[in-house]
């Protein structure tokens, strides 16, 4: 309990942090995070996008989720569509940082208050945190504190990879490194990984793999369409 009351002291005169999480047919894992989101302090803005959900969309869960938390739902059911996810995540978030968390890990109390003392360089510098995976430390992929001002610059996520798995992130990192941003791995800072994989196909990862071996080798810095696809804030009753 002490732990808790602790994380919500944490103040600022604004928040500077907006955690969007990505929802996907998996409500047995959206609990454990809002769980960990009631030990947050206000000063975190916390949103969810429910990436076209048909089995078992956020709609299902709306009691159990606390009307501060921003609610987005993406409409087409568009296989792999991470980039799109990321983007929105971006586009309608509020503050000037944005920590993309994906459903499969979960950030305690105790390191989120790591998080919010961090001396955050809104130019040059992109973060990503420490997880055991597999008995392996190996820092985390998906789930990174951007500033807007640094993923717009850089372009954002690149669309082209929706429809198959995996190298949307990889790119994205090399879009941020080629916009002059550095990668800071912050090894005391700790989430914790979960069993909550998406039971999508990645039988189309090759796919994937040529086509960001393709962008790198010639790569081009240009703006591109981004949100391919209908979606909309939920409006509660």
């Amino acid at each position: 309990m002490l732990k808790n009351l602790l994380c919500k002291n944490i103040s600022d005169s604004y928040p500077k942090i907006t955690i969007s999480l990505a929802y996907y047919n998996d409500g047995a894992n959206l609990l454990p995070q809002l769980s960990a989101f009631k030990s947050y302090p206000p000063t975190i803005k916390i949103q969810i996008i429910d990436d076209g959900s048909s089995q078992d969309p956020i709609d299902n869960h709306l009691e159990y989720i606390p009307h501060h938390i921003d609610i987005f739902k993406i409409e087409p059911d568009i296989p792999w569509n991470i980039p799109g996810v990321r983007n929105l995540s971006a586009t309608v978030a509020t503050t000037p940082w944005v920590l993309i968390l994906d459903m499969d890990q979960i950030i305690s109390c105790e390191e989120m208050e790591k998080i919010l003392r961090l001396p955050l360089d809104k130019y040059f510098h992109f973060y990503s945190f420490n997880r055991k995976l597999n008995n392996i430390t190996k820092f985390t992929a998906g789930t990174m504190l951007v500033s807007k001002e640094l993923w717009w610059k850089a372009g954002g996520y690149d669309e082209d990879f929706v429809g198959n798995y995996g190298y949307n992130d990889p790119f994205f990192r090399f879009r941020l490194l080629q916009a002059v941003g550095i990668e800071k791995k912050l090894k005391n800072i700790w989430v914790v990984q979960e069993n909550a994989d998406c039971q999508l196909s990645r039988s189309g990862k090759e796919v994937n793999q040529l086509l960001f071996q393709n962008k790198v080798n010639d790569y081009k810095h240009s703006p591109e369409e981004i949100l391919r696809f209908r979606w909309k804030r939920f409006r509660r009753e």
